[in-house]
């Protein structure tokens, strides 16, 4: 009798070490960078010419660390855009984080990322913003995320739109 309530309570604890280190496991993985990889912008001119040979979208998502708003974007809307290649090689996607002392390459000179993203009315993290190649906003900016039942829709509907515009534009 003793010796079967040992192998329950030895069981019972190689079952809980199993499950934590499998719950660790995918708490570390899940990453919205690992995951998804969204490539960070750090060079304007090189955007703005891949964007012009094939007059593309950028969608380009304004974030901030420590933004747990910014984390769900990637996680739930850029990153399956990202993954599925809903759009080919019509929309690129980039990230740019605003937070203090970073610097982004624009018309040749460094600029702090912050003083970049105010050209584009976008202060506040996170903001999607969907420009074409002329630096210019083709759809509304998407600012914050108050309801995330309702923000795929939206985010779709911009990319749509921006596209629409795009192909006008040619």
């Amino acid at each position: 009798m003793r010796e079967l309530r040992r192998k329950r309570i030895k069981y019972s604890y190689l079952r809980l070490i199993i499950f934590s280190t499998l719950l660790f496991s995918y708490w570390g993985s899940a990453s919205t960078d690992e995951h998804f990889n969204i490539p960070v912008l750090t060079d304007w001119s090189e955007i703005r010419s891949a964007q012009a040979k094939k007059n593309t979208l950028l969608v380009l998502l304004v974030e901030q660390s420590d933004c747990h708003y910014c984390d769900t974007i990637k996680r739930d809307f850029i990153g399956p855009a990202l993954t599925l290649d809903a759009y080919g090689e019509e929309v690129i996607y980039r990230r740019l984080s605003i937070d203090p002392n970073l610097l982004i390459r624009f018309n040749g000179k460094r600029i702090s990322t912050r003083d970049f993203v105010k050209k584009f009315d976008a202060v506040y993290a996170p903001t999607v913003l969907f420009l074409g190649p002329e630096q210019n906003t083709v759809a509304d900016n998407l600012v914050g995320i108050s309801n995330p039942d309702y923000y795929g829709h939206y985010f779709e509907k911009s990319i749509i739109d921006s596209l629409e515009q795009l192909k006008i534009a040619r």
